[in-house]
């Protein structure tokens, strides 16, 4: 007897017009389609473009630049350690809430863009016993 694993895996792809239709931007893996420095260095370290991913950043480069480490769940692009005291841990704390109070996501739009193409995955596991007593 054994178990056996069924997976389905959908992709869904978004996409819109750019201007003059809406604020996202085409072509965001190309260096010359923004002068967002975090676009820019997200393509130099070969990081797949969304608007959430640069949000996170930008929060990121802001605890590196203001704690001098950086949190494990982001990447770590500056070369910076990870924050692993309480003081650390505290410091990112203080810049996470004084961005999120800073509806920080508003002011740097022209930073970070929408996207004009987005793909979504989903997915189903389900498990069955095997062989099961129908079968």
């Amino acid at each position: 007897t054994g178990l056996a694993t069924y997976i389905g895996l959908e992709k869904s792809i978004y996409k819109q017009l750019s201007t003059p239709y809406s604020d996202c931007i085409d072509n965001v893996y190309s260096i010359e389609s923004s002068d967002s420095y975090i676009i820019k260095l997200m393509i130099e370290n070969n990081m797949t473009y969304s608007q959430d991913t640069c949000y996170n950043l930008y929060v990121q480069l802001k605890v590196i630049e203001e704690c001098k480490c950086y949190k494990s769940h982001l990447k770590n692009i500056k070369n910076a350690k990870i924050c692993l005291t309480a003081e650390e841990n505290q410091c990112f704390m203080i810049i996470f809430h004084r961005l999120i109070s800073d509806n920080f996501k508003l002011k740097i739009k022209n930073i970070c863009p929408l996207e004009c193409t987005t793909s979504k995955y989903n997915y189903i596991i389900s498990n069955a016993k095997y062989p099961s007593k129908n079968y």
